[in-house]
């Protein structure tokens, strides 16, 4: 319970650090003005004007593209941080429940891509019903979403042409949990050019190493 609330503070944390800022806002007719997000819904978008610090509801196809972006960033945001809070955040809780459920541990690691990137891969590939019924009784599943020193050097993202990327990490043990082998490899994927049936493809044959190598 306690892991779980100090999980919610800090997505609010983020959440408020990246997007409560004040930021000039543009309608479609072009007029702008200087306002902090409050809240968003399905089709409108709640704002305080900095000048007057009036609150006010409007509709988000009134906004410009770029508002509108903004605000979808906004969602992907809360939805992704919500997804992943399910699952360990670190390298030492995936070995743990690694050793502890006799399962290899996939681990998604940010490395050096931003953390709007980070947010967008995880959307698009993993949090498709394929994946996780891919994944479902076979692996242990991860995201560190945050630089961990230990793990950076594990799987050293700077040396490889995928440093921008989102790395893919497989932790194995041996069924005595006594040897561990360790195998780091980036999922190739190209945003956005792999399609998600070829992710998919690329990520079982990974899948597959990894039970082998626990044999």
């Amino acid at each position: 319970m306690i892991k779980t609330i100090r999980i919610i503070l800090l997505i609010t944390t983020i959440l408020l650090q990246s997007f409560s800022f004040g930021r000039t806002w543009t309608d479609r007719t072009g007029r702008q003005f200087e306002g902090d997000f409050q809240s968003v819904g399905v089709n409108d978008v709640t704002i305080r004007r900095i000048s007057d610090g009036r609150v006010f509801t409007i509709d988000r196809s009134l906004l410009s593209d770029e508002d509108q972006q903004y605000l979808k960033n906004i969602e992907n945001e809360k939805e992704v941080s919500e997804f992943i809070e399910k699952y360990p955040s670190t390298l030492n809780e995936a070995i743990k429940l690694s050793k502890r459920k006799n399962l290899p541990a996939i681990i998604f690691y940010r490395a050096g891509s931003s953390r709007a990137d980070y947010i967008l891969f995880t959307k698009k590939y993993l949090m498709e019903e394929q994946f996780l019924d891919l994944i479902k009784r076979r692996a242990i599943l991860a995201f560190v979403a945050e630089r961990d020193d230990r793990f950076h050097e594990m799987v050293n993202p700077e040396e490889t042409v995928f440093a921008k990327e989102p790395w893919f990490y497989a932790y194995y043990h041996e069924q005595n949990t006594s040897g561990w082998n360790s195998s780091s490899q980036p999922p190739g994927v190209q945003q956005p050019i792999l399609s998600k049936e070829r992710f998919l493809e690329n990520f079982e044959s990974r899948l597959a190493n990894a039970e082998n190598m626990k044999r």
